[in-house]
């Protein structure tokens, strides 16, 4: 291993073991990792790093689970062949699904801001200090039911004049690919079932309490640099759709 992992930052309020995650997910996509190529021993990186054995093997654990590493009996841990990863998108997914079946699918946008970054959506969308970002909460409606409550999060600097009318009828992805020539390359994102909260269940028209899925999602330009960090609720209390995920998602480019 060529390149050292940098230090982390124990005051961070993100896990060590995410950082750990992210660093190694960095060095893989900017080369410094590359494929074949093996790892330091958990012990190893353990003590260069000052951290626990336990949070070491929880961050290989996680990136060996999403195909970043491959762990070889008795020999050690790799980093996995290299792979080309279209955008592979449940939000995205989404929108399409209703498009595909005829259902009318409208935007609401119920809260809009143009400010500075705080720390975490600075490491997150790896932001310097003080960067601008457009934060707003859509809410999705199928045939005029909310259905999909999403909070996003965009550097300003990729579209600097967008505004809250340009998301009412338009797809975010065709609006960022078509206007603002951005060239989106992959998107991590996870899933999990939740109690919705009150506040939360309220937009959503359903009773606090009632299940519901929650989304995270961070899309990456063809630079490997974060653009879009989206957190998202869905009722399937109404509402029931399922979605296919494939290599590549169509993003209707024009001329």
């Amino acid at each position: 291993m060529k390149e050292k992992i940098a230090d982390l930052n124990k005051n961070s309020s993100l896990a060590l073991y995410q950082q750990l995650e992210q660093e190694i997910k960095r060095m893989i996509r900017e080369g410094e990792l590359g494929a074949g190529e093996k790892l330091p021993s958990e012990r190893k990186l353990a003590a260069d790093l000052d951290i626990s054995r336990m949070t070491v093997h929880r961050a290989l654990n996680n990136l060996e689970q999403k195909n970043y590493l491959k762990r070889k009996q008795g020999r050690g841990t790799f980093v996995a062949a290299d792979k080309k990863i279209g955008l592979i998108s449940p939000l995205a997914s989404f929108s399409r699904e209703m498009e595909d079946k005829g259902v009318k699918l409208d935007s609401e946008i119920t809260s809009w801001h143009l400010r500075q970054a705080n720390n975490k959506e600075a490491l997150v969308l790896k932001l310097p200090d003080r960067s601008e970002i457009f934060v707003f909460v859509r809410l999705r409606k199928i045939e005029q039911q909310p259905a999909l409550r999403e909070e996003v999060k965009i550097p300003a600097k990729f579209c600097p004049d967008l505004k809250p009318a340009d998301l009412e009828k338009n797809s975010l992805y065709d609006l960022l690919v078509n206007r603002y020539a951005l060239e989106l390359k992959e998107a991590e994102a996870t899933i999990e079932p939740v109690s919705l909260a009150g506040d939360i269940a309220q937009e959503l028209g359903v009773a606090a309490g009632e299940l519901g899925l929650f989304f995270q999602q961070l899309t990456y330009l063809s630079e490997d640099e974060p653009l879009e960090w989206t957190k998202a609720y869905y009722s399937y209390e109404k509402h029931k759709f399922k979605f296919k995920l494939k290599k590549s998602y169509d993003y209707n480019i024009k001329g």
